[in-house]
């Protein structure tokens, strides 16, 4: 039931306006332009519109979202895959359109923020799963990650490997350096014991007298 209600909606973040404003008529008429409809038909397909209270709001001293009910969930759709191509504006400032998430499958996602936090920094492209888990593309394939077990497999076995494996070249480029760095520095105090320093000049790490 609860899926079923957030198939219908929609949440607008970063809207501006003022506190007693019609919701509707700052909405509607960006919506409908969007979808090339009127703003009178559009108002039609919407059930409900209100702000909602949230953690992230609260947090950014932003606007609260505004929550947006569809009667019919192909409506929705459509808003969605048209702002995905093109951000949309309202009052002049553009705003993110997010999809509804149920209370219980945002809790079930926050059991893999360990892995998605990760897939983000790496800029690894993922998809969340419903009721539960996340699609992975890992080096053009996808693997399904049903469970938090699976996620935490996947981790160990590719993204921590591959950061153990990125810091020892790392640390093995360090050392060369380091013992590059100590090889000329001693040539240089070989050179500043000789009695004509101008005698030798540096040639690609070794010495050579000159005449």
């Amino acid at each position: 039931m609860e899926l079923d209600k957030a198939a219908h909606m929609l949440r607008l973040r970063y809207v501006e306006g003022k506190k007693d404003q019609d919701l509707g008529e700052v909405i509607i008429p960006p919506l409908a332009e969007r979808l090339g409809l009127e703003a009178q038909e559009l108002g039609k397909e919407i059930e409900s519109m209100y702000r909602v209270n949230s953690n992230f709001a609260r947090k950014q001293r932003i606007r609260r979202d505004i929550r947006i009910k569809f009667v019919k969930r192909s409506t929705k759709d459509k808003i969605l895959k048209l702002t995905n191509d093109k951000p949309l504006v309202i009052l002049g400032k553009e705003v993110i359109v997010l999809k509804e998430i149920p209370k219980s499958i945002r809790k079930i996602r926050n059991q893999y923020c360990f892995l998605t936090d990760k897939l983000n920094q790496c800029n690894i492209k993922f998809k969340w799963l419903i009721p539960e888990g996340i699609l992975v593309n890992w080096k053009s394939k996808n693997i399904k990650l049903e469970t938090v077990e699976e996620a935490e497999n996947f981790d160990r076995q590719h993204l921590r490997k591959e950061q153990q494996e990125g810091e020892h070249l790392s640390d093995e480029n360090s050392s060369q350096s380091i013992r590059k760095n100590s090889q000329e520095h001693n040539l240089l105090i070989n050179i500043e014991n000789q009695e004509d320093p101008t005698e030798f000049e540096i040639i690609t790490g070794t010495r050579r007298k000159t005449r």
